[in-house]
This record gives C-alpha cells, structure tokens and sequence, in this order.
C-alpha cells in the first residue's frame, strides 16, 4: 500500500501566498484575512482577484520598464526645456543691455559670456 506525502505550502512566499490567497476559490478567506489585519478600521465586503503579472502580453517588469524609460525620458525633457528657457532667458537679458547702450566687454562680464557670444546675441 503506498503512503501518501503531507505536502504544506508556505505562506511565506510568493508562489504560496498567491495560491492561498489569490484565487477565485478562496476570496472569501482573502477577504476574511485583510479584515482581521484592519481590525474593525476598515471593512473589505468584496475583492476582485486580478493577476497582476501579466497584462495582456506585457508582463508587469516589461510595464515597468517601459515606464521607468518614460519618466525618465519626461524628466529629461523638462531639464532641456529649462536649459533652453534660460539660454533665450539670457539671450534677451544681452538684447536689451546692448539695447540700453551697455558696451559689450561690460554686458560680457555681467553674464560670464566670451565677447563673442555677446556679439553674436547683439546681431
């Protein structure tokens, strides 16, 4: 006669709180968990079990990754436009000191520009 294995699974990790918890079959002990760990704060009466690893085709690090590289394309985005707002920022500061009759090797060490560059903003 063969004996049969007692197999337990962990609470413990991914794979088996997902299995206890995450499933369809077992809302109602998820339910009944999140509620004793609320004790009375809040009430959960439902819960909609998703799985959140894979969306569609994507899997959730692919989604991350993807939004990673988008914030951080944002964000340097940002830092070019500020860079380039101060450029034209004082580009029309030079404009108007030449404009009020300042000399340029002046208007040169107001701003930390060569006489070049100021010249070259005057134009």
């Amino acid at each position: 006669m063969r004996q049969s294995e007692e197999r337990y699974i962990s609470l413990l990790t991914d794979f088996g709180f997902k299995r206890i918890f995450g499933t369809d079959p077992n809302k109602e002990l998820l339910v009944n968990f999140l509620n004793s760990l609320f004790d009375g704060e809040e009430v959960i009466k439902d819960v909609k079990c998703l799985s959140s690893e894979n969306v569609g085709d994507v899997s959730l690090k692919a989604y991350r990754d993807i939004k990673n590289s988008l914030d951080t394309a944002k964000e340097e985005g940002r830092a070019e436009g500020r860079k380039e707002g101060r450029a034209e920022g004082i580009a029309m500061v030079v404009k108007n000191m030449h404009a009020k009759g300042m000399d340029i090797d002046v208007i040169a060490s107001i701003t930390g520009l060569n006489k070049d560059e100021v010249e070259s903003l005057c134009l």
